[in-house]
């Protein structure tokens, strides 16, 4: 029962079993049966339903590059962190009060675009909307300066408007990055969405109260990542493709 209905409550659980056996059950017998069985609380996931076309898209996409070079790959992103990511785990005993992460400004954020690969990493914060004109200026300076040793990488970035302008297929077509034809809905297959929640982690951990920590703990952050770490990640996006692949 316990594996039939993952989201049940304990009492739930104990309810159904009194309907069905006539048994009284505790929920905390429940809860204590199901750790015993080594079963853990975890959050769903939430995945966007797919048209038909875009599942068949998708499963293209993965059986055309299960066996690419993920060493050879380029992710790209941009993430916005605000000041209510920033609070942390903190124990305390039963009705003890919670403590209390004070910041200035609760709505204060942080624009942040990246690309990593498996020897590779950039990022840089940003002000304003994300357009093809900021696009091609964070491409260009944090990028360009490498192109002799990622010529020949692909490139996978989201299907947005400004990601596929002119001005920017000409810059990849320019420097030899061969631009990915990404599947919507698929943020598995990008490695650097991993990488966000790695960052949003070290962030709170130094626990910024000011817009200005908060940039400087951005920047902190994306100094410290290993790159062990972020191989890891591109080898879990690789993962994924390859088991949509074999579905």
């Amino acid at each position: 029962m316990i594996k039939r209905k993952p989201t049940a409550t304990a009492t739930a659980l104990a309810n159904e079993i009194f309907e069905n056996t006539g048994k009284r059950v505790s929920a905390r017998t429940i809860q204590r049966y199901r750790r015993e069985l080594v079963y853990r609380h975890y959050h769903q996931k939430i995945k966007k339903s797919l048209t038909s076309i875009q599942e068949e898209t998708k499963t293209a996409f993965a059986q055309l590059h299960a066996n690419d070079n993920i060493k050879k790959w380029l992710f790209c992103d941009e993430k916005i962190f605000t000041m209510s990511d920033v609070g942390t785990i903190a124990w305390c005993k039963p009705g003890e009060p919670r403590p209390t992460h004070v910041v200035d400004n609760i709505k204060a954020h942080a624009q942040l675009w990246g690309v990593i690969g498996w020897n590779f990493k950039a990022f840089s914060r940003y002000d304003g909307y994300m357009n093809s004109a900021t696009y091609h200026y964070l491409l260009s300076t944090h990028v360009g300066p490498h192109t002799s040793e990622l010529r020949r990488h692909k490139f996978y970035q989201d299907n947005i408007s400004y990601h596929k302008s002119g001005p920017i297929l000409t810059w990849f077509k320019n420097d030899g990055i061969q631009v990915l034809d990404a599947p919507a809905y698929s943020p598995e297959f990008n490695g650097i969405e991993y990488v966000w929640s790695w960052i949003k982690s070290n962030i709170a951990a130094q626990q910024p109260k000011t817009a200005a920590q908060l940039n400087a703990a951005i920047d902190n952050a994306c100094n410290d990542i290993p790159q062990k770490v972020i191989q890891s990640y591109i080898s879990h996006a690789l993962t994924e493709i390859q088991e949509r692949a074999n579905e």
